[in-house]
């Protein structure tokens, strides 16, 4: 079996997130200058490493990642979700989030938030707001082949 070239559970938050029209209608959109290709501003990275960012907007982000014990064939995974504005609405961002995530995504075993969620909070550099969420995530771990 080949290997996806990309981390699937980014994609299946992704995908998810994009099925609640409201959220979709929300975030921004950017558009590649050289193609012409518009997709929504949800980034499968932490926003210092996206270049001229378009907000508001989402990153995805895995954190820690390990197979259950015992040969239970799942992983137990922890990713980061963080929404970036730069208005002071991000707590609505969250709270979207949260509703549309409340029921595990389709390939997915489970996807609850975790403790410690903090909102709002305030970058004064980029002057940017922003929420912090971790997320648990159970998946199979045949989601890594194609």
């Amino acid at each position: 079996m080949q290997v996806k070239d990309y981390d699937p559970i980014i994609a299946i938050l992704r995908s998810q997130l994009l099925t609640n029209t409201e959220l979709a209608s929300f975030i921004g959109t950017w558009t590649d200058a050289d193609t012409g290709i518009s997709s929504k501003a949800i980034y499968p990275s932490y926003l210092n490493s996206v270049a001229n960012p378009v907000y508001p907007a989402i990153t995805i982000c895995s954190n820690s990642s390990g197979a259950l014990k015992g040969g239970i064939p799942f992983d137990k995974d922890r990713y980061y979700i963080h929404g970036w504005s730069k208005n002071s609405d991000v707590a609505y961002l969250l709270n979207m989030i949260v509703d549309t995530l409340r029921t595990a995504p389709k390939g997915l075993v489970t996807c609850r938030k975790l403790p410690g969620t903090k909102c709002p909070l305030y970058d004064s550099d980029t002057q940017t707001h922003y929420f912090m969420s971790e997320w648990l995530i159970y998946a199979n771990q045949n989601l890594i082949y194609a």
